[in-house]
């Protein structure tokens, strides 16, 4: 069963980087079938033995040149904190 919900904002510490910042869960990498976690991508070898999530990283801005500006990154389930 999964700690996070599909659009939480939750705490996480980037790669790299000392402090946590926000980011917001909008994607799932792994599913709960029976209790079990499976991989949704069917090249990945083995059983995860916790929950993927895609989660975007601080703010999303807009730049007039460029468009849109988002880091998504894949983090494990114990990567990450619930704000309370």
């Amino acid at each position: 069963m999964r700690k996070f919900e599909l659009f939480e904002k939750v705490l996480i510490k980037p790669e790299g980087k000392n402090e946590e910042q926000t980011g917001c869960i909008i994607g799932f990498e792994t599913d709960d079938i029976d209790g079990c976690i499976t991989a949704k991508n069917a090249d990945q070898f083995g059983t995860p033995k916790e929950h993927s999530y895609i989660v975007i990283e601080g703010e999303v801005k807009y730049n007039y040149e460029t468009g849109l500006e988002i880091s998504l990154t894949e983090y494990l389930e114990s990567d990450i904190k619930k704000i309370n």
